[in-house]
Formats: C-alpha cells, sequence, structure tokens
C-alpha cells in the first residue's frame, strides 16, 4: 500500500483517515506483541527462581511468616479456625516468597491464585496449618511449622 498523501484529490480526507487507522492499528499489534512477549518472560523468570534456574520439578522453601499479617477470631469454646484468613496467609506467604526469590513486581501482583483449600490439625493450635495452592505459576504446598517459619513446596506446571 502506498502510504503517501495524494496532492490532488477530491478523497483527500478519506485517505488521510485510512492513514492515521493504519497507523494506529499498526501501532496497536506491535504493542499487544510486545507485551504479550514481555508478560511470559516474566512468568518464566519468577518460575526459574522458584525452581532453582529449572533445576527441578518441584523445590522447597523456607519463609520467615511470624512478620504476615494473620487476624482470626476464637470463639467462646475456643474455636479459633477461620479458613478466609488461613488461604489469606499462606497466599502472602507465597507472595513474600517470590519477593524473596526476587520475582518482579509485576509478577507477584499479577499472579492469579486459582484455587486454595488449608486444613488444621488442630482447632486450638493457631499455627499447624496446612494448604494446597493453585496458581498460574504452578502450585505450591504450605505448611506452617509450630515457631515463626513455613516450608513452602514450590513445584511447575508440565
Amino acid at each position: 500500500m502506498n502510504f503517501i498523501y495524494p496532492i490532488n484529490n477530491t478523497n483527500n480526507s478519506k485517505t488521510k483517515n485510512q492513514f492515521m487507522f493504519y497507523r494506529l492499528f499498526t501501532a496497536t499489534i506491535f504493542t499487544f506483541v510486545t507485551f504479550l512477549f514481555y508478560s511470559n518472560n516474566l512468568v518464566f523468570a519468577c518460575q526459574e527462581q522458584l525452581s532453582n534456574i529449572f533445576s527441578a520439578d518441584s523445590v522447597s522453601h523456607y519463609v520467615n511468616v511470624d512478620d504476615l499479617d494473620y487476624t482470626y477470631k476464637c470463639t467462646s469454646n475456643n474455636n479459633c479456625i477461620n479458613p478466609f484468613s488461613d488461604r489469606l496467609f499462606a497466599m502472602n506467604a507465597i507472595k513474600k516468597l517470590m519477593t524473596t526469590k526476587n520475582c518482579s513486581k509485576i509478577e507477584i501482583d499479577n499472579i492469579v491464585f486459582k484455587h486454595t483449600e488449608c486444613h488444621r490439625f488442630s482447632k486450638k493450635d493457631l499455627k499447624h496449618l496446612v494448604c494446597y495452592i493453585k496458581t498460574s505459576f504452578g502450585f505450591f504446598y504450605f505448611t506452617r511449622d509450630f515457631v515463626d517459619g513455613a516450608q513452602i513446596i514450590y513445584n511447575r506446571w508440565d
């Protein structure tokens, strides 16, 4: 196509509008393709960090979770289970792990938690928590210890 403006044409404004449309369309497609390439590289960069440079499909990590916000309410019979805050706590621990592994802020902010399920083995013990978390990066097993840490096992998708 010839994008040079014709000098003596009665449809000059129509041609200019077509030219502007093609420029805008081309710029939009270029931006979209660049974004897709960049976002895919971000996901692989974080997966590379979480899997120790793709050395294994499953990698165990330790995270200090003592400083994470954990709100819960106990009932009168000393039942302190709050499934929402259990899931939220585990998700925040995963985000903290991603931060310690130098994943970018874009990756951390855009992680999609698809499914989270947590269980406690004792209704009175607030620290013993086990969760399965399915995300857009892979899936995680979260186990909180009895002190101030958590074991997080990262499994990347095949």
